[in-house]
């Protein structure tokens, strides 16, 4: 008996395989790099909401027992007492005010762009970088007028997104009068 032999062979189920899965692992390194940045961004968004309502509520509790403000978060009475200063997400600029947040007062301005606020900045590379993202993700948190993305931290107008490299201060306004 003569074997016969077969010339038009194609590829084997292990061979599709294996090249699905090459193919599965590409797509997954390409997809996972803009993934990481959402997910960096959602977390810095997230530790930065529950540290400015944890402020906002030390700040308001200092107040109703002490009937004065704190000076800072650098103030000796206020903190550690009424709060342990967080520090800002990775990214964000630690050395500025106390931990990266700080603290400061408003005057002089109109009804009602006076009072006390906490600001944290940050230097973007555009309007795709995870901290500008960031940004934008926390203003969802909060109300209009009580949280603001700008150039300086006293602003009281939100800055449109960046078109190239920019520093970005949040204001979140304590309290207002």
């Amino acid at each position: 008996m003569k074997l016969i032999k077969n010339c038009d062979r194609g590829f084997t189920l292990i061979e599709i395989l294996v090249v699905i899965t090459l193919i599965g692992v590409i797509m997954a390194v390409m997809v996972s790099s803009g993934g990481l940045q959402n997910m960096s961004a959602q977390n810095n968004s997230s530790k930065m909401v529950s540290d400015l309502s944890l402020i906002q509520n030390a700040f308001g509790n200092y107040h109703t027992e002490e009937c004065a403000y704190p000076t800072g978060l650098a103030d000796a009475t206020f903190v550690p007492t009424y709060i342990f200063s967080p520090p800002v997400p990775t990214g964000w600029d630690a050395a500025y005010g106390t931990n990266g947040y700080l603290i400061g007062v408003q005057t002089g301005q109109a009804a009602p762009n006076n009072g006390y606020y906490v600001c944290a900045r940050v230097s973007v590379l555009d309007a795709t970088d995870p901290n500008w993202k960031a940004t934008t993700l926390m203003a969802l948190q909060f109300a209009p007028t009580q949280y603001f993305v700008n150039t300086s931290c006293t602003a009281v107008t939100n800055m449109a997104a960046p078109a190239g490299e920019a520093t970005a201060y949040v204001t979140f306004w304590l309290t207002r009068y």
